[in-house]
């Protein structure tokens, strides 16, 4: 068995070069922003903090990074972060996953092999039992207790798979004779598994959470915005003795011999303590992580952490005789809240069909020109009566991955955008087939999000509801401990892994001034909340909790 609530901090993941996953954007002379590339990966860096209006003389606009003496009005308390998993593998197989004639039956596009392996620990019986042990030791029924715990490779290859161009007769229905026993997507990956190219893109979301938040004394730049002060979650260059002489050689090897993952201080607001000084900053309280019961959340999750907490995990490993673990907060995904789930709000179902049968969506759906042409063009060119859900994510599983897209649907250029319904979008007349990949994920994307914003998002917020009430459980005891106070001191992070369908109606709660519906959450996609204590009692009066946040995404 897995451990069920924790990790441990040794790889939860490893590369194996077993076939040719790949992990380069070179097949298309330009990307989707979908597939968030490492070049879109490095425009996500968090921006500084702007400065106040009455202090910086540019209305606020400016940041003034280099300047020392620069007030600090605020200071940041509590981040909490909403990711998307990075890149993965379709999320179903045959029949139900409808791309174009050819897919399944392709060598290319019907069969993937995944490099990427998953690493499981069980628990130690002192780990089970609550009591800790040393070094190793055998039990009654002489089974040998040892720490740091081992690791199991998980691979999925058991499973045998006969060619694709044998398997089925045509593109949805299997041949009986040719009837096999191997996984869903014909190779060695699960479905909706977290490739290569999506490790390094969490990879690159930790990154940017440390440089805008972790002030490392002359290790962070100029540029980073946790030079800022105000944005300084974690100062690694005071220890929780205190200690700040950590910029010169002395103090980096008396931190190194001290394990930088203690340099955990205390943060105390004017109505409570955030975190634990006693614990690692990777630990709760000063961290919760949260992710929904599915490989590619639960990996991205991990990856991130490993990339935001890479120096103090290996330096706790360095100096300590047990695992280092980092707790995970997860459940039935049959039950989960990180996306819309009407299994558990049966009115969810009412409210989509409302949005779906309503007359604002019928006019678009059925006498748009563009709609009418974009769905001739699927019928005559991919075979399909009906554009079917799995459309965006046939198109785009293929390009990001350096796949080949069939010869009429290989014309991404970037040259359309998102498109909103107010926006009359007939290009048939000046493009006949032109721009079809665009125009087809154009309207996958607008069918599929309607409902997120249609009746002022009502859909969105039910369904988001409760998963809000988790990010505000974390918030309202640092901001009102009076009338929300906590039994354990609230985290200085809180991290939630989930899926574009997380993001996407998170953002539609919060109105359309800031998410177009007709976007999409590229991979690795990020929302960051920030609460930040107000200590300047000039401005306190512009602020009567105290508090002020500020929200991104995506940089």
């Amino acid at each position: 068995a897995t451990t069920p609530a924790a990790f441990a901090a040794a790889p939860a993941t490893h590369t194996r070069v077993l076939t040719n996953e790949g992990n380069s954007y070179e097949k298309y002379p330009i990307y989707p922003q979908y597939c968030s590339t490492p070049e879109e990966m490095e425009q996500r860096a968090i921006p500084p903090l702007r400065m106040h209006p009455n202090d910086d003389g540019k209305n606020g606009e400016g940041t003034n990074q280099n300047d020392d003496n620069r007030k600090e009005g605020t200071r940041l308390v509590h981040v909490t972060a909403l990711i998307r998993h990075g890149a993965r593998t379709p999320w179903a197989g045959a029949p139900g996953y409808q791309c174009w004639d050819g897919y399944w039956q392709s060598e290319e596009t019907g069969v993937w092999n995944c490099d990427l392996m998953t690493y499981m620990s069980p628990p130690s019986t002192g780990k089970y039992d609550g009591n800790r042990r040393e070094n190793a030791e055998e039990d009654s029924k002489g089974i040998l207790e040892e720490e740091p715990d081992f690791l199991f490779e998980k691979r999925y290859d058991a499973l045998k798979f006969a060619s694709s161009k044998q398997q089925q007769s045509s593109i949805y229905q299997v041949d009986p004779q040719y009837t096999t026993t191997g996984n869903e997507l014909n190779g060695t990956c699960q479905l909706g598994q977290l490739l290569k190219r999506g490790y390094d893109q969490e990879l690159s979301n930790g990154k940017h959470i440390r440089q805008a938040y972790f002030y490392d004394g002359n290790k962070t730049a100029d540029e980073h915005a946790a030079s800022d002060p105000r944005m300084r979650l974690w100062d690694l260059t005071v220890d929780r003795t205190g200690r700040t002489d950590v910029n010169d050689a002395a103090g980096d090897a008396a931190m190194t011999n001290n394990s930088a993952s203690d340099a955990t201080v205390a943060t105390t607001t004017a109505t409570g303590t955030i975190g634990d000084p006693t614990k690692k900053i990777f630990q709760e309280p000063n961290l919760r992580y949260r992710a929904d019961d599915e490989q590619r959340t639960l990996m991205s999750g991990q990856i991130l952490l490993r990339g935001l907490f890479g120096p103090e995990l290996l330096s706790s490993m360095h100096n300590d005789d047990e695992s280092t673990v980092i707790r995970l907060h997860t459940g039935d995904y049959s039950k989960d809240v990180l996306s819309i789930n009407s299994a558990i709000c049966p009115r969810l179902d009412e409210l989509q069909q409302e949005a779906y049968g309503s007359e604002e969506f019928r006019n678009w759906n059925e006498t748009s020109a563009e709609v009418v042409e974009v769905r001739r063009f699927v019928k005559e060119e991919l075979g399909l009566d009906v554009i079917p859900s799995s459309m965006l994510d046939c198109l785009m599983t293929t390009i990001c991955t350096d796949r080949t897209l069939p010869d009429f649907v290989n014309d991404y250029d970037g040259s359309l955008g998102p498109k909103s319904w107010a926006v009359d979008q007939d290009q048939t007349n000046a493009n006949g087939n032109k721009f079809m990949f665009e125009r087809i994920a154009n309207y996958a994307i607008k069918s599929h999000n309607f409902p997120y914003q249609y009746n002022n998002g009502a859909y969105a917020k039910l369904g988001m509801g409760p998963l809000w009430k988790e990010i505000v459980s974390n918030i309202l005891p640092i901001v009102d401990s009076v009338n929300h106070p906590s039994s354990t001191p609230p985290p200085k992070m809180a991290l939630f892994s989930g899926h574009d369908t997380t993001l996407m109606p998170i953002l539609a709660t919060l109105g359309p001034d800031v998410w177009h519906a007709y976007e999409w959450a590229p991979y690795a996609s990020m929302i960051l909340i920030e609460i930040h204590e107000v200590i300047d009692s000039d401005r306190k009066s512009d602020f009567p909790s105290g508090f002020a946040f500020r929200l991104t995404y995506n940089g």
